[in-house]
């Protein structure tokens, strides 16, 4: 029996690594060198890093087999097996699985039985990351510490591994909403390898894109990226271009620029990730379909919903022939199409995708999971959009209970579920309620960042919406007045959140006599949406930035609005100079680009726009021509001519950005177009704009999960 074991272990090594098997019968040689438990294990370990998890996952458990019947199951070699099978299995998405989590218990028990202070630190940091991943994170804290302990101890405080569990201790303390404590052993993590000259090794890009998370998540932006931005240099050096974690420093900056509205950089950079991984890992890899969920979430925000959903939808496909039907991953890829499709208006065809990703979780983290309740929140938000505001606020409630158990009442995610709850206390009239959770969240946010931080300007809106059912609009003024100072601090004016909250603010200015001031916002936050459009215009397709445009037009619906219900020529004379620009802006970045083209003398950039000139002419000649033979087949030649169309044009903006400063353009406004009419003649501008409601009601709170 004991041969038969050994026998298929190295059937399986040599299967996998394509080496020549023995017979079935022969006796090894030298069983200890050519069979050994670390030998082979090694080859589990090559296959892990390569992210091929089934086949080792396959070889672990003949590994452990053999180790077990050889040496017992009480032996350090079954630790050495045990230790590398639950790394396997939580990169399979079976880390929160009870029987996957005593397999760590079990390998932490050999070694305090043992006394090897240094495997046992491995040990228990392996099973800290098991712990993580079930959301058991106070456990996960212990664990690390434990670890950090014992390491210190064996190798010295300045060691290098010692940096690798701070690391481990910095982002599990992120998702716990210990930032402080994060970014302390974050700090001395960096401080560590810095010391010990290891700042241009992988460790410290490692270290530094763990520190960033909880920066981030404080809101300062600045320290964040200055901190991702050294970890892609450091990656750029001590990497080949394209090795998987370059890959990952990049996703991770391009989206706090993502977060930070800069899009065009956050795109690019999602980009170059994904070409990176494709070369890397092979375009089936399930690594691809998380960049892919990544970039979705970024160019839905852009309003390219086709181009988002098909990535969702290629990512979801990805995910379930990698590992399933019923893995996490394949949970978060549904929850992000589902969280589309609700934003695109459809609740009812979103909702059996969210019910299937609340299934997924729910078996393989547990009903208590913090993940559970990101879908939980957005099932409740589609029944409210289906008019079910009871079913919405039992969902609302249950989401708060488990964020309370598994993350305590004062995480940020516990504010996130008050708010949703607020705003479904608000539509359905129960107004000391809904003033209630959103004081609540208000003393969550504050205890946690302070009172300027950006996340309280959310919560001082939805005190605005109260204050407005109310019939308080000098208060609510008052309220949105301060959540647009907190945002404008924290984010600056222009960045898309605060200009949310302008217009949000115009529409609660409205509900009092100062109608004036109500417009004068609506304007200011039309003409700082256009100069965000503009500054994230430049890297998109012409058919790309016309999409954006449809989504883009803050303040200009409340604008519009206003103008048809004040009939004075000078409210319709001023909405009018502030929409005129916005007719040729996309027409003007085209010509921008042309221009740079024939005068820039870049050869590159020359080429890139005879592809264009050629791919159009291409594209134009097969419509004119129409369908040859099978209507599908040339369906199909446009869709791809039409999609090197635009690819080449968005390659061509890239380039050309590169070689252009912006000239401040002469600006043309309703004075200019009257003036250059002729006498006796009119011009009769026109728009479309949906009129917003005379009362602002909270849209209960969305987010997208990474």
């Amino acid at each position: 029996m004991g041969r038969s074991v050994e026998h298929l272990a190295a059937l399986l090594c040599a299967a996998i690594l394509g080496a020549s098997p023995p017979a079935a019968g022969a006796p090894s040689p030298d069983t200890t060198e050519t069979l050994a438990v670390s030998g082979t294990l090694k080859a589990a370990q090559k296959l892990f890093e390569q992210g091929r998890y089934a086949a080792a996952d396959t070889l672990c458990r003949a590994l452990l087999a053999r180790a077990e019947q050889q040496h017992g199951v009480q032996s350090t070699e079954a630790a050495d097996v045990l230790e590398v099978l639950t790394e396997v299995l939580r990169m399979e998405g079976q880390g929160a699985k009870p029987e996957v989590v005593e397999l760590g218990r079990r390998a932490v028990r050999i070694r305090e039985h043992a006394l090897g202070h240094t495997q046992l630190s491995t040990a228990l940091f392996n099973l800290g990351n098991l712990m993580a991943e079930s959301g058991s994170y106070p456990e996960a804290t212990q664990l690390y510490e434990r670890a950090l302990v014992i390491r210190e101890k064996a190798q010295g405080p300045e060691d290098p591994d010692v940096a690798d569990i701070l690391t481990g201790l910095t982002t599990v303390e992120t998702y716990a909403g210990d930032y402080p404590s994060a970014i302390k052993h974050g700090e001395r993590a960096v401080a560590i390898l810095e010391r010990g000259k290891w700042d241009t090794h992988q460790k410290m890009a490692d270290a530094l894109s763990s520190l960033s998370d909880p920066y981030g998540n404080l809101g300062d932006y600045g320290r964040a990226a200055t901190l991702l931005e050294r970890a892609v240099a450091i990656g750029e050096k001590a990497l080949s271009p394209d090795d998987a974690s370059l890959a990952w420093y990049r996703n991770n900056l391009a989206s706090l620029y993502y977060n930070t509205g800069q899009y065009a950089k956050g795109r690019l950079l999602y980009e170059r990730a994904l070409a990176s991984l494709k070369h890397t890992l092979g375009p089936e890899h399930p690594d691809i379909g998380f960049t892919q969920m990544l970039l979705a979430n970024l160019v839905a925000d852009q309003g390219e919903y086709d181009t988002a959903r098909a990535l969702y939808e290629s990512s979801i496909s990805l995910r379930e022939k990698a590992y399933g039907p019923d893995h996490p991953d394949v949970a978060n890829s549904l929850y992000n199409l589902a969280t589309l499709l609700t934003d695109m208006g459809d609740a009812r065809a979103a909702r059996p995708l969210t019910e299937r990703s609340l299934a997924i979780r729910r078996k393989a983290l547990g009903p208590g999971h913090p993940d559970v309740a990101f879908s939980l929140i957005l099932l409740a938000r589609q029944l409210h959009l289906l008019g079910d505001d009871a079913g919405a606020l039992r969902l609302g409630r249950e989401t708060l209970a488990i964020r309370e158990k598994a993350l305590g009442p004062y995480h940020q995610q516990v504010a996130v579920s008050l708010e949703f709850l607020s705003s479904i206390y608000l539509t359905t009239g129960q107004l000391d309620s809904a003033w209630a959770a959103a004081r609540r969240s208000q003393a969550i946010r504050e205890k946690a960042f302070g009172p300027d931080h950006f996340t309280m300007a959310r919560s001082l809106s939805r005190q605005a919406d109260i204050r407005l059912q109310r019939g308080d609009p000098a208060g609510a003024r008052k309220l949105q007045e301060r959540a647009v100072a907190v945002m404008q601090k924290s984010l600056g004016l222009e960045h898309v959140d605060t200009v949310q909250l302008l217009e949000r603010l115009a529409g609660v200015v409205r509900e009092t006599p100062d109608q004036a001031a109500a417009l004068a916002y609506a304007l200011q936050a039309d003409s700082l949406g256009r100069i965000h459009f503009t500054a994230n215009m430049q890297g998109l397709s012409e058919q790309q930035a016309l999409r954006y445009a449809a989504v883009r037009t803050i303040g200009h619906h409340l604008a519009l609005s206003m103008a048809v219900h004040d009939s004075t020529p000078a409210t319709a004379r001023r909405v009018w100079d502030h929409m005129i620009p916005w007719r040729g802006l996309v027409l003007e970045e085209m010509a921008a680009r042309h221009r740079t083209t024939l005068t820039s003398g870049d050869s590159m950039l020359t080429r890139l726009s005879d592809s264009l000139t050629e791919a159009r002419q291409v594209l134009a000649a097969a419509w004119a021509r129409g369908p040859t033979g099978e209507l599908v087949n040339y369906r199909a030649t446009l869709d791809s001519l039409s999609r090197l169309e635009e690819r080449l044009e968005a390659q061509l903006a890239r380039r050309s950005a590169a070689f252009r400063a912006r000239l401040v353009r002469s600006r043309i406004g309703f004075e200019q177009i009257a003036h250059a009419l002729r006498a006796g003649s009119a011009l009769f501008p026109n728009a479309r704009y949906r009129p917003p409601p005379r009362v602002v009601v909270y849209s209960p709170v969305r987010a997208r999960c990474q």
